[in-house]
């Protein structure tokens, strides 16, 4: 096909659509709530895809497979490489100026210039929709990949039914054989979406079906054209705004969604190639625009609001410059890399102009390697623990760390471990034993502070295990749900004193608080406590903190160039109300014995209440929290004097 023959075939609505899928796409990432399922415009774009790539190598003869594959990998690589060479190197080395741990998204950067950013996400089980994915900037480049896979298998399939060749024949078997796999690829999507969410994201076997109806589209519509004439029946304006309603869509209802999405778009893409009065709004000269440079618009969007949530972070006053600097960098980028590098003949050669991409990609990856070794040069801020520099849950100087103290569960505590573990009171102070899960290790700052004021100390946790007993309130015949408990039990049986204290630090989940402690929860604390009763054994029971939403800590930390993040949603306590009631819950359920304390830890680490809470001391400037839910050493070390304080004032501490 030529230039002169592609132009005759262009449908300017077309890039409308494309416009509708980059806005929808771009106004759900920068706010969710808006609308929900704004996400979907990726998969109009893959219908879109489908119909466009086999509506190009429909129109083009060639002579042999090798030239039709030939001709068909210049183009995708003419039109994909160069702008998104220039988006992920000059974004990689932005985002080095204000993340100190920028490996994640340095290695997602580098997967995409090789089309397998998706199967990089895969691997990591990542959840598109969860706030590490939202700082990481190389994201949304995963739909890429799925494209770029399902360019390798789609012309073998294209041309085995006869599309492309010289003597063309009528592809009825490709409709066949698509239209199969196409049903496989959608019945697995939507098995696999409740069993493994990031599998039917990520993955090209279970987007294929999506791409395929946009190829069984135009297939459908040049062998069967007289029967999408019936489309005439149904307004143009009646498919655009059911297309527009599925996208406000609750996210529960995703899989329906995407279906519906899918299908509306085609239908939609079918009804405006036939005469209509809705064609006005769909070929308006800026709607048009928008969508031809929705190629770098999708690129750069996620750039901007990714860097945006290390520096400014994301409000209502941002929004201007943000989608400014979308629209300056995308122009940009389509006016002097993507249309002229497109437009230019490479090499009059094929397989140069092949290799020329190759090279380039190569390169990139090079200079992404480059990039990522002297990051620390490139950072222009205060490195906290965003690049896991400074250790934490470990007690410095001695075997007390996660490595020995925080087992996995299925591992049971030996004595070994109780030795690697235990450190030995001085001046007749008792002993701590800190047990539960990793909301126990994390107090770790605060057992070194104990440590060094004559106290033993003791860590027994399991990572991602609450410790507690169940079988009803007897103290006799409680039982635990684990052998890794039961080890833990025996140890405390046979090394806790009279007046030595057991810290209790179990994880509440906030958004799972009502189903997860019920209240055979508190029936076991109780019999727990009555059991260490007659041992002269106190338990102390830390009250939830709050929870956050950030996923660096770096975001929130005090940078000079982050004061806007500092104000964001996710470096304040999410739904500090409703963490509040459940905390005063967990109080008022728990045992009611003289050896069973209540400690909470809020009123030190966020002196100005629950909702005021912030991860960063602001004294110290130095972080409290680490992640959204556990504490930091630095952060469990100021609460050594109140802690102290604490269990003096019940009598635990030697006269």
């Amino acid at each position: 096909m030529s230039d002169s023959t592609a132009a005759a075939h262009y449908r300017p609505e077309i890039d409308a659509l494309r416009a509708l899928a980059v806005v929808a796409v771009i106004v759900n990432h920068f706010n969710k709530d808006i609308l929900p399922s704004g996400y979907l415009g990726v998969d109009m774009f893959f219908v879109i895809s489908g119909f466009v790539i086999t509506s190009s190598l429909a129109g083009r003869s060639s002579q042999n497979f090798g030239d039709f594959l030939a001709g068909f990998y210049v183009r995708r690589i003419k039109r994909i490489i160069p702008p998104l060479v220039l988006f992920v190197v000059l974004t990689g080395a932005l985002l080095c100026l204000f993340n100190p741990g920028p490996g994640e998204s340095m290695r997602t950067g580098v997967s995409a210039l090789f089309g397998v950013s998706n199967l990089y996400l895969l691997k990591g089980s990542t959840d598109y929709f969860a706030v590490a994915a939202e700082i990481n900037v190389f994201t949304h480049t995963w739909s890429l990949g799925v494209e770029e896979q399902f360019y390798l298998l789609f012309p073998l399939l294209l041309w085995w039914a006869g599309v492309g060749r010289v003597t063309a024949s009528r592809p009825v078997r490709l409709m066949w054989v698509t239209g199969a796999l196409s049903l496989v690829s959608l019945a697995s999507f939507i098995y696999l979406y409740q069993v493994s969410q990031p599998t039917a994201y990520f993955s090209m076997p279970t987007r294929f079906w999506e791409l395929a109806v946009g190829s069984m589209l135009f297939v459908s519509m040049k062998e069967f054209g007289p029967h999408f004439r019936l489309l005439q029946t149904v307004p143009a304006y009646l498919l655009a705004i059911s297309l527009l309603a599925v996208l406000f869509t609750p996210f529960q209802f995703a899989v329906p969604a995407t279906v519906a999405v899918v299908m509306l778009t085609a239908l939609l893409i079918a009804r405006l190639g036939l005469p209509n009065d809705a064609l006005g709004i769909f070929t308006q000269k800026w709607v048009v625009n928008i969508g031809l440079i929705s190629y770098s618009l999708y690129l750069w969007h996620w750039a901007v609001l990714s860097l945006s949530r290390w520096t400014i972070g994301i409000h209502w006053w941002t929004v201007p410059f943000q989608v400014a600097a979308m629209l300056l960098l995308a122009i940009a980028s389509y006016r002097y890399v993507e249309t002229p590098l497109r437009r230019s003949e490479w090499s009059p050669l094929r397989w140069r102009s092949i290799t020329y991409g190759v090279s380039a990609t190569v390169c990139a990856a090079g200079i992404m390697t480059g990039i990522f070794l002297v990051r620390g040069w490139l950072y222009t801020g205060e490195n906290y623990m965003g690049a896991s520099l400074q250790q934490e849950n470990l007690i410095e100087g001695t075997s007390v760390d996660q490595t020995n103290c925080m087992l996995a569960p299925g591992n049971s505590f030996t004595e070994s471990n109780f030795e690697a573990c235990h450190l030995t009171a001085r001046d007749g102070k008792p002993t701590i034993f800190f047990v539960g899960s990793s909301h126990a290790m994390h107090l770790a700052g605060l057992g070194q502070e104990l440590h060094e004021r004559g106290f033993g100390v003791v860590f027994m946790t399991t990572q991602g295990h609450n410790f507690y007993p169940e079988g009803g309130a007897d103290p006799e015949t409680f039982e635990f749900k684990s052998t890794q408990d039961r080890a833990i039990f025996s140890i405390l049986e046979s090394h806790a004193v009279p007046g030595s204290v057991v810290v209790i630090g179990n994880r509440y989940f906030q958004d799972g608080y009502e189903k997860e402690f019920v209240g055979s929860y508190f029936e076991g604390l109780s019999a727990l406590a009555r059991r260490f009763e007659r041992k002269g054994v106190t338990v102390v029971h830390i009250l939830p903190l709050p929870e956050f939403q950030f996923h660096d800590i770096n975001q929130c930390a005090h940078q000079w160039f982050n004061a806007g993040m500092r104000r964001a949603g996710i470096c304040l306590p999410k739904d500090p109300l409703t963490r509040l009631r459940q905390s005063k819950d967990v109080e008022a359920r728990s045992p009611r014995s003289e050896n069973f304390l209540q400690y909470d830890p809020v009123k030190v680490l966020c002196p100005s209440g629950m909702a005021e809470c912030y991860p960063v001391n602001p004294t110290s400037k130095l972080p409290t929290f680490r992640n959204g839910d556990h504490l930091s050493n630095y952060g469990a070390s100021l609460l050594v004097d109140d802690f102290i304080e604490f269990i003096g004032r019940h009598g635990l501490l030697p006269p």
